[in-house]
């Protein structure tokens, strides 16, 4: 990761030096251990706060929302965060002569620090060290290792993207990244076996997920893909939602957000990770991806590509309408 961040410093300190752009949208570190937030590095002596790791987990893209057109902006992502970029890109949400993309290889992934409080049982740790493959974590009273599989964030575990699609400048890193798994895999194999569930068994993990919800809003507002000036659960003519803790009210919230993001979705997870109450329905909208890619093969998004939901082809598959 040294090397990474040495290569990403270069690039931002020519690009602020040079006056190519107004500021670059990065990461420093947080206040808490495992913890990054995001800064706009507008001056060259901003860079040394500059960090790039495993924690940087929130997609910097959702900031772009908030930024003028015409103004000359960088920004560090990922693979998955370029292709949301991309998909505001191809929705004319952002002008591409706007905006520098600093492109990071992705390493084994982004970590989730929802898993993490789970296997710590709200136990608190003070330090922390990165090993290969695994973590030691330290407390008051207590040292543990955990695998970094078994904290990372379900997307990047099955991820086999680790090279950016999109970019003006790549950050050099020491050797081609590769999934942590080390077979080969489909990369829907986790909703290939939630497939096998029953409904009822499936019903009953949504609901028992969703029930832990207070309709705080995070997951929407981390998502850069979530930008409609009033959103359908705040609008008050008409209004849809009471907002109370009823589960019907909020399988409904999370439903119609699925079905907003279905065929745009892809797959970053900063939605699941931003939540406070650790939920974990990102299975309903990997199920939409699957199920994009399987009928109109828009499995990623690329460049100029039309909307899945907002295009039309004579071969399109409409066996649900017209049996043979």
């Amino acid at each position: 990761m040294e090397e990474i961040r040495k290569s990403l410093s270069e690039i931002v300190r020519s690009l602020i030096s040079e006056k190519k752009v107004e500021f670059v949208l990065g990461f420093e570190e947080g206040t808490l251990p495992l913890k990054s937030m995001p800064f706009y590095i507008e001056k060259e002596e901003d860079i040394d706060r500059l960090i790039w790791n495993d924690y940087c987990n929130l997609n910097l893209v959702k900031f772009l929302h908030d930024e003028p057109h015409g103004k000359k902006i960088g920004i560090i992502l990922k693979t998955c965060e370029i292709r949301s970029l991309i998909v505001l890109l191809n929705e004319k949400q952002i002008n591409r002569e706007d905006i520098v993309i600093i492109g990071v290889p992705c390493g084994h992934g982004i970590i989730d620090s929802n898993k993490l409080s789970k296997l710590f049982g709200g136990k608190e740790f003070t330090e922390f060290k990165k090993n290969e493959n695994d973590y030691t974590f330290k407390g008051i009273d207590f040292e543990k290792n955990i695998k970094l599989q078994d904290i990372l964030s379900d997307s990047c575990v099955y991820c086999k993207d680790k090279n950016p699609v999109e970019y003006d400048y790549l950050v050099e890193a020491p050797s081609e990244f590769k999934n942590i798994k080390e077979e080969d895999f489909d990369e829907y194999l986790d909703v290939i076996e939630f497939e096998k569930k029953t409904p009822k068994e499936r019903w009953e993990y949504f609901k028992k997920e969703l029930e832990k919800c207070t309709l705080c809003m995070a997951c929407r507002n981390a998502c850069p893909l979530c930008y409609c000036k009033t959103c359908f659960i705040d609008s008050n003519q008409p209004q849809w939602f009471d907002k109370t803790n009823d589960l019907s009210e909020k399988m409904l919230f999370h439903m119609t957000r699925a079905i907003h993001l279905a065929g745009r979705c892809t797959g970053c997870e900063a939605c699941t990770r931003a939540c406070p109450e650790g939920i974990d329905i990102h299975l309903l909208y990997k199920k939409l991806r699957k199920m994009a890619k399987d009928r109109w093969d828009a499995d990623k998004i690329e460049l100029g590509d039309p909307s899945i939901l907002g295009s039309y082809k004579k071969d399109d598959p409409q066996e649900f309408i017209i049996s043979e």
